[in-house]
C-alpha cells in the first residue's frame, strides 16, 4: 500500500501526510453514489485511534469526495510560514524571549555542536524560533555558512543595510526533515557589522537549530562534518573566523495557541476512469497546452538525480540582440508548468537571466520561479514577484523590463526539476521597445449567429485567432485595424485570442 508521500507521484493528489488520531464521525459526501451503499448523513465508523495516510489539500478535478472523517486539531506549527504569521501577529501564539551567547538550540535532537541551549520558554516538540543579532566581519571576502535544523530554517543577512528583503536570504530550507545541514557562500565587499535574522521551527518530535561559519576562505572548505576543523559555531568561545557573532543574540521562542479546530479529512475519494462520464483526470498532469505553433522548449526530470557530480542546470542561451538606443525595452516570454510537486528549494526552478551588454556583462535575474510551499502547494511561482502569479499547464505570457541603457542583450533560461512529473516549458520569446498597452477583452456580445469580440489596448493591425479545443493549435480567422470583430459561430464552441502588432 502506498503512503501519503506517494500521492503526487501517482498523480492522484498533492502530497498528503501520515497521522494517528481518534476519528470522530464519518460523513457521507455523495449519498446518491452507488459506492455509498445507501449510507447518508453521519455515523460512527471507528473506535479508538487509527493510523491514516491523509490526502493532500489538492485532488484531481472531477473527483468525488465520497466520505470524510472528523478530526480535532490543536493549534500547531508545521511550516516556516506559521513562524512568519506568529511574528506578524496574524496567528495566535505565546512567546518567550531570551539572550543567547551562541547559535545552538536543541530540543532532544542535539545536532553537531555541544552548546545545546534550550528553546526559549522551554518549549518542546512543536515550536517556532526567531533569532536576531549582529555579525562582525573583520575583513572583506567570501565566507561559507552552514545552517543545521530540524525541521527547517531561513537565514538572512542585511548585507545592503536597508532592512530585510527577499534579496537578503542566504539560505532558505523550508523542510520538513530531520537534522539537515544546508551550505551557502556570501561575499562581503567591506568589513563591518551586519544585522542577521534566523527563523526556524520544529513540527513534532525532536528539533534543533545551529548556525556555523567557515574558518578558512570559502573556496577551501569542503561540505563535510562540522567538527572537521574547518568550521566553528557562531558565538562559540575562542572563535577564529573573520565572521563572529557580535554580542549576544535575541532569541524568541513561539508556540501556537488558541482553540482546537475540527477539520473534515477526506476518507474515501473516487477518481473516474478514462471511459467514465465525465472522464477522469490526472492531478495536475497532462500535456502543456496553449503554445505558439507546433512546439516549445520543455523538459521533466532535468536534474535527476539533482546535480550529480556537480553538473550545471539545463540552460538555453539565445544569440545577442541589438537593443542599443532603444527605450522601454521589455522581454515577453510564454511559460508553463505542471502543478504537481515542485519543491521550494534549489532543485526545482526556472530562472530568467539577462546580460544587458553582451555575454561578458554582469547577469541580471529577471525571474526566479520556485515551488511555493514544499509538497503542500506544489506549483511554481516567481519569488521575485512575491510568488503572486503561478505557472499553469496553459502557456501564458510573462513580461519583464530590461535594464535601461542595454546594448547587446543576451537572454538565458536555466531550469531544473528533480522528478519525472515536474514538467516545465517556455515558448514565444519576444523583445519590444516603447510603451506597450496590453490587449484586454471587454464584454463580448451575440448578434444572431455572430460573436462580437471587443477589446482595448494593443497596437493595430490585430489578428483574431481561434481553436475548437484547448489542445488544438491556433488558427488565424481575420485581420483588422479596429478593436472589434464579428466572428460567425455556426453553432461550434471555440476559444479566441487577439494578437497585436
Amino acid at each position: 500500500m502506498n503512503t501519503s508521500a506517494d500521492y503526487d507521484d501517482l498523480i492522484v493528489g498533492s502530497i498528503g501526510s501520515d497521522a494517528t488520531f481518534a476519528p470522530g464521525q464519518v460523513n457521507i459526501g455523495a449519498p446518491g453514489h452507488p459506492a455509498a451503499g445507501g449510507k447518508t448523513g453521519s455515523f460512527t465508523g471507528f473506535t479508538g485511534s487509527h493510523n491514516f495516510a491523509l490526502a493532500g489539500r489538492f485532488i484531481p478535478e472531477g473527483s468525488t469526495l465520497l466520505a470524510t472523517v472528523n478530526r480535532t486539531v490543536p493549534p500547531t506549527v508545521v511550516r516556516l510560514s506559521d513562524v512568519d504569521d506568529m511574528i506578524a501577529g496574524t496567528k495566535a501564539h505565546s512567546m518567550t524571549t531570551e539572550l543567547l551567547t551562541s547559535l545552538d538550540i536543541q530540543d532532544v535532537s542535539v545536532g553537531n555542536w555541544e552548546e545545546n541551549h534550550q528553546v526559549p520558554g522551554g518549549y518542546t516538540g512543536n515550536w517556532g524560533l526567531r533569532i536576531e543579532g549582529k555579525l562582525s566581519v573583520s575583513k572583506p571576502g567570501t565566507y561559507r555558512f552552514a545552517l543545521g535544523s530540524d525541521d527547517g530554517a531561513r537565514f538572512q543577512i542585511d548585507k545592503d543595510k536597508n532592512g530585510f528583503t527577499f534579496a537578503d536570504t542566504v539560505i532558505d530550507d523550508p523542510g520538513a526533515h530531520g537534522h539537515t545541514i544546508v551550505y551557502a557562500n556570501l561575499s562581503f565587499a567591506t568589513a563591518g557589522t551586519y544585522n542577521f535574522e534566523v527563523r526556524s521551527y520544529n513540527s513534532s518530535g525532536p528539533g534543533d537549530f545551529e548556525l556555523s561559519v567557515g574558518i578558512p576562505p570559502a573556496a577551501e572548505i569542503p561540505d563535510d562534518a562540522l567538527d572537521s576543523g574547518y568550521w566553528e559555531l557562531l558565538g562559540a568561545a575562542g572563535g577564529s573566523s573573520a565572521v563572529q557573532l557580535s554580542g549576544q543574540a535575541k532569541a524568541t521562542g513561539y508556540i501556537a495557541t488558541g482553540a482546537d479546530t475540527e477539520t473534515k479529512e477526506p476518507l474515501i475519494v473516487l477518481l473516474n476512469g478514462p471511459t467514465d462520464n465525465p472522464p477522469g483526470a490526472f492531478y495536475g498532469g497532462g500535456a502543456l497546452i496553449g503554445f505558439e505553433g507546433t512546439g516549445f522548449f520543455g523538459g521533466a526530470g532535468m536534474n535527476k538525480f539533482p546535480y550529480d557530480n556537480g553538473a550545471p542546470p539545463r540552460s538555453v542561451t539565445l544569440r545577442p540582440i541589438n537593443v542599443a538606443g532603444k527605450k522601454d525595452v521589455r522581454l515577453t516570454i510564454a511559460l508553463a508548468g505542471a502543478q504537481i510537486d515542485f519543491e521550494n528549494d534549489d532543485n526545482d526552478f526556472l530562472n530568467i537571466i539577462v546580460r544587458p551588454n553582451g555575454a561578458a556583462s554582469a547577469p541580471v535575474t529577471l525571474a526566479s520561479f520556485h515551488g511555493v510551499e514544499n509538497g503542500r502547494q506544489p506549483w511554481l511561482a516567481d519569488r521575485m514577484d512575491g510568488s503572486q502569479r503561478r505557472l499553469t499547464k496553459n502557456f501564458a505570457d510573462f513580461i519583464y523590463n530590461i535594464p535601461a541603457n542595454a546594448t547587446e542583450l543576451v537572454i538565458q533560461i536555466d531550469a531544473g526539476s528533480s522528478w519525472w512529473n515536474e514538467l516545465l516549458g517556455f515558448d514565444n520569446i519576444r523583445i519590444t521597445s516603447g510603451l506597450v498597452s496590453p490587449i484586454a477583452f471587454t464584454a463580448p456580445s451575440l448578434i444572431a449567429d455572430d460573436l462580437v469580440l471587443n477589446w482595448s489596448g494593443g497596437t493595430a493591425p490585430f489578428i483574431i485567432q481561434g481553436k475548437l479545443s484547448l489542445t488544438d493549435g491556433w488558427v488565424d480567422f481575420k485581420t483588422t485595424a479596429e478593436r472589434s470583430a464579428k466572428i460567425p459561430l455556426a453553432g461550434v464552441n471555440r476559444f479566441f485570442r487577439v494578437k497585436g502588432e
